[in-house]
């Protein structure tokens, strides 16, 4: 049963006994679904009933604009959770839309049935309370990356980040321009706009799978 193999490798869902995992899904306790690339999971405002975990895939967490620009708050794969956070809380509404960025298959669990097994079981609770304080410090270091900083400062800081990562001054790209600009919470105009100007100062240089830094004040 492929559902049951990606619950049983999944390192939260992993600390439940085999027997209990099958006797959850037959029940109707574990629910497995898949969805398509860019299918809306949750809408902002959206309650929050139950707890996603990513068994295939990866989630994007974003946030739309009056005008329609879309700014990528954090991405979600393989054994994170959603709604973890925010299950509990004393306002279970989704802030933030979130959005299948490539085909999903997640395990949903309601919150009733959530609460028995987190109690029941401690190895169980402990990942997934190490799994929600991870994200909150995530998210915490997101936010301090971005607010109040220039185009300029988010561009370097991503490229200081990438070449620890990468262990070169040339930078490898995996991100579009625009998976990039959604990224840094900018529009991807003003991300070409910049980097023309970084590469014109003699800060940098790139082409399209590229950024070579120049500049040793990076």
């Amino acid at each position: 049963m492929k559902a049951l193999d990606l619950i049983n490798k999944n390192d939260i869902l992993g600390k439940l006994s085999l027997d209990l995992l099958n006797n959850l899904l037959k029940n109707g306790s574990f629910i497995t679904q898949e969805y398509k690339p860019d299918c809306m999971i949750h809408f902002e405002g959206d309650p929050c009933v139950s707890l996603d975990i990513i068994l295939d895939g990866i989630i994007a967490v974003e946030r739309y604009d009056k005008d329609g620009n879309v700014f990528t708050v954090n991405e979600f794969s393989l054994h994170d959770i959603v709604g973890g956070n925010l299950l509990f809380s004393d306002s279970p509404f989704y802030p933030l839309s979130v959005r299948a960025k490539t085909k999903l298959t997640t395990l949903t669990i309601k919150k009733e049935d959530l609460l028995p097994l987190l109690c029941e079981n401690p190895e169980f609770l402990s990942a997934f309370l190490k799994r929600i304080s991870n994200h909150a410090v995530s998210l915490g270091e997101k936010v301090h990356y971005l607010v109040g900083k220039s185009i300029r400062d988010k561009i370097i800081d991503y490229l200081r980040t990438e070449r620890k990562k990468q262990k070169s001054q040339t930078i490898y790209m995996t991100l579009s321009k625009k998976e990039l600009a959604e990224r840094l919470g900018i529009q991807r105009t003003s991300l070409s706009r910049e980097l023309a100007k970084m590469r014109d100062g003699g800060i940098i240089t790139f082409d399209a799978k590229s950024i070579t830094i120049i500049s040793t004040s990076i």
